[in-house]
């Protein structure tokens, strides 16, 4: 950039220095570094106030995001409860020397919502846990959260990825994920 503003300088320096006119060329180079700057900052605040920072685990109550969570954040396998808050914590991707931050949101339905509504303007992509062994009874409870945070103005808009995950399905119940998918499109 700096070569190319210098050429213009000196083509202009060049053909104004016969006629000692310097107020012309010298406003329109101002304007034009003005209106640049301009445009930097407002990409710059623009694509860092769009661009999320959080993975976004979510799910009914009991379907094991904070069991993933626990063993992505410190690979470690532990007995977890019900949450009644989020937990946060950074997953390190050793391929790429990088890390995200997870965020795994409550599944209770009287708060997942508060929670939800506090992190999805800075979520980067979501993660949505399925049990599959428990799809028979709670599909249309898993049905209509997915389909909330699916039509969800602020995540909608900002056209974020979605993984839909089938978690215990090691269990003798589970349903395989091709059936998963068929019974939410389905209810959906």
């Amino acid at each position: 950039m700096e070569f190319c503003l210098g050429s213009f300088i000196q083509a202009v320096d060049d053909s104004y220095s016969s006629s000692g006119d310097w107020q012309f060329p010298v406003a329109v180079l101002v304007a034009i570094v003005v209106v640049l700057i301009s445009f930097l900052f407002f990409f710059r605040s623009f694509f860092q106030s769009t661009r999320g920072v959080h993975v976004l685990l979510l799910g009914l109550a009991d379907s094991g995001k904070t069991r993933i969570f626990a063993k992505l954040v410190s690979k470690n396998d532990v007995v977890t409860q019900t949450s009644m808050q989020t937990n946060e914590g950074d997953v390190v991707i050793a391929e790429k020397g990088s890390s995200l931050r997870l965020v795994d949101i409550p599944g209770h339905n009287r708060i997942r919502s508060k929670f939800l509504e506090q992190y999805k303007k800075t979520a980067k992509a979501l993660v949505f846990v399925v049990d599959s062994a428990s799809i028979q009874k709670d599909i249309r409870d898993i049905a209509e959260f997915l389909f909330d945070v699916l039509t969800d103005p602020v995540l909608y808009d900002r056209s974020l990825p979605v993984l839909v995950a089938c978690n215990k399905s090691d269990l003798a119940l589970a349903k395989k994920a091709s059936v998963v998918k068929e019974k939410l499109e389905k209810e959906m």
